[in-house]
């Protein structure tokens, strides 16, 4: 569960192409499933949870803030924008699921939603190995981020990014 986001709406709005009147409950179930599903796997519980407690407390060391604003939230904004491409097109509502589209603009069809979502998860991606450089050439700075001892059996340890490429390149 998510005790601190590591991203605000406001914030990703201003560093994404998303429109301002979206609504900020959307914009907040994406955060809080790219922190959860992306981020945490990323650092492990261990600096997730270092990261959540000084954010909650408001007490974020100078170290930790330049991991959260260089680091994790540009890797933050493109996964939102992966997660966020089926959610805003989507609507569940009590009858059905409805694709909602307005008199003003024509409707993105399903090839175009799956080469957004494909563009952003590169993106993302890129990002997301550019954070797990930053954190193994910085281990002194971050000794929480490969130590995951005392978490408990649900820690989870941090790892590599995986990358999807669309292409079988065989076992090595």
């Amino acid at each position: 569960m998510v005790k601190a986001l590591f991203i605000d709406e406001e914030a990703l709005k201003a560093e994404s192409i998303l429109n301002d009147n979206i609504d900020p409950k959307y914009l907040k179930y994406a955060i809080k499933e790219v922190q959860s599903v992306f981020i945490l796997p990323l650092i492990g519980t261990a600096l997730n949870n270092e990261l959540e407690d000084q954010i909650d407390a408001a007490n974020v060391t100078p170290d930790n803030q330049v991991l959260l604003e260089e680091y994790i939230q540009p890797c933050m904004v493109k996964y939102s924008m992966y997660e966020l491409t089926t959610t805003l097109s989507y609507k569940f509502q009590n009858k059905n699921v409805a694709n909602k589209n307005s008199e003003n603009s024509s409707q993105a069809g399903l090839d175009d939603l799956r080469y957004l979502q494909n563009r952003f998860r590169e993106r993302a991606e890129w990002y997301a190995k550019r954070l797990a450089d930053f954190l193994c050439a910085n281990t002194t700075k971050y000794p929480k981020y490969k130590n995951q001892s005392g978490e408990g059996t649900d820690a989870i340890e941090a790892s590599e990014p995986n990358y999807n490429c669309g292409m079988y390149l065989g076992q090595y």
